[in-house]
């Protein structure tokens, strides 16, 4: 029958010994069959791990037990199973963008050795290769192809200098004979000047320091010397030019009143109205412009007044006139019998008019005998006449006409002077 059991104890085990005198009791309750077997032929060992837990590295007879597997949830970590639990690494699939302990470091170090093969990184792998500390202040720069080097700082000042291709840089002053250093000297490009005397202007001194004049004043001129150049007044001892100075400003205006021959002598003299008065018998020589007209128009500009135009082309010429200003005067002599028209307009873009009369006739000589009356005579323009066409030889178009235009106003030409023509005379004006 099956034992009872009324009082159980607490059972410490803590050695192979006390597995080996331990037996454990059990009951069928099918059958109410007790039995029993010792501990040691359920555990081969059994080893303390700590308060609360054993850990058993074998078991025996025990084929209807069923333990958990141990999983990893990718393959960073591998495990395999047998007699033992294998667990390992795969180094190529760790991760470290993910590693995101807050509190302690998931790596607290790396081995460069075991990573890059070498404890110091070399500049192959983006590294420096140097394991000493840099000073604060110092430049590094390459001291070989696979290694940097710092260069100590110096004193405040200094500018780095390089010490050519292939050599290591360092700390200097910039030389201005071979660098730059101090007051740039004229030799080197420079002025040689720390200052300048305001409004100054700058001028040479050969091989020097520059030299600076002084400010001039409003209106005054830089003149040059056998010396330095300086600024001065303009000044005029006859008054022939008058100005006006300002900031930055000169206005010269010229008041001539007395021109003055070789000697000295006044030969000529301008009076209050502009007239032109000869002085101690000094005769006035003038010379009129003549121009030779070949074309088949012509228009003279205002500058040309007083000007001689002989026209010479037999086919035909037309003469425009420039719009009527008081005084201007200019002369039109046929120096070629036309076959063609001679025309000459007052400008047709505006009112002008003409006013006077010319002679008309033969060249040949006028005496009692000759009562061809019709044949000489003058012409005067209507008053809304501008253009003289001489399209006939009756008109005046011949070898030595000779017509001449003054402006009265600045609408109206006097026109006067003699028509060479053939036969009865016919007037050229309309």
């Amino acid at each position: 029958m099956a034992i009872q059991v009324k009082h159980l104890t607490t059972k410490y085990i803590g050695s192979i010994d006390d597995a080996t005198n331990e037996y454990l009791y059990l009951t069928n309750t099918l059958t109410r069959t007790d039995s029993k077997f010792k501990i040691s032929d359920l555990y081969v060992t059994a080893s303390n791990s700590g308060t609360g837990s054993n850990v058993f590295r074998g078991q025996s007879n025990l084929n209807t037990l069923v333990f958990k597997s141990i999983m990893a949830s990718d393959t960073t970590i591998s495990i395999s199973d047998g007699d033992s639990i294998g667990i390992s690494v795969a180094l190529a699939n760790i991760d470290l963008s993910k590693c995101k302990n807050t509190t302690l470091p998931f790596l607290s170090t790396v081995n460069l050795t075991a990573n890059v093969g070498a404890t110091v990184l070399p500049t192959a792998n983006g590294g420096t290769n140097k394991s000493t500390a840099y000073a604060v202040g110092d430049v590094v720069y390459a001291s070989g192809t696979t290694t940097l080097a710092g260069l100590a700082d110096i004193a405040t000042g200094n500018a780095l200098i390089s010490g050519g291709v292939g050599v290591a840089p360092s700390w200097g002053k910039i030389a201005l004979t071979t660098h730059v250093s101090g007051t740039l000297p004229v030799a080197s490009g420079g002025t040689g000047k720390t200052s300048f005397t305001l409004n100054g202007v700058a001028y040479g001194n050969n091989t020097g320091v520059l030299g600076v004049s002084a400010a001039g004043a409003n209106g005054q001129l830089l003149i040059g010397g056998s010396g330095a150049p300086a600024f001065a007044t303009l000044a005029c001892s006859d008054a022939s030019i008058a100005f006006t100075t300002g900031s930055n400003s000169l206005s010269l205006s010229t008041k001539i009143a007395t021109l003055q021959n070789s000697s000295g002598t006044a030969g000529l003299i301008v009076d209050g109205s502009g007239n032109l008065i000869s002085q101690a018998n000094a005769t006035l020589a003038y010379k009129r412009p003549v121009v030779n007209v070949t074309s088949g128009t012509y228009a003279p500009t205002a500058a040309q007044s007083g000007t001689l135009f002989t026209l010479n082309l037999a086919g035909g010429i037309t003469v425009t006139l420039p719009t009527a200003a008081a005084g201007l005067t200019y002369e039109f002599h046929v120096g070629t019998t036309f076959t063609g028209t001679l025309t000459i307009n007052a400008n047709t873009s505006t009112t002008d008019t003409l006013q006077g009369a010319i002679h008309m006739g033969t060249g040949l000589i006028l005496n009692d005998g000759d009562d061809n009356v019709e044949n000489w005579g003058y012409a005067s323009p209507a008053a809304a006449d501008h253009q003289y066409v001489a399209d006939a030889d009756t008109k005046g178009r011949l070898l030595g006409t000779r017509i001449k235009y003054t402006a009265i106003t600045d609408a109206i030409w006097l026109v006067e002077g003699f028509a060479i023509t053939s036969g009865g005379i016919a007037t050229p004006w309309t």
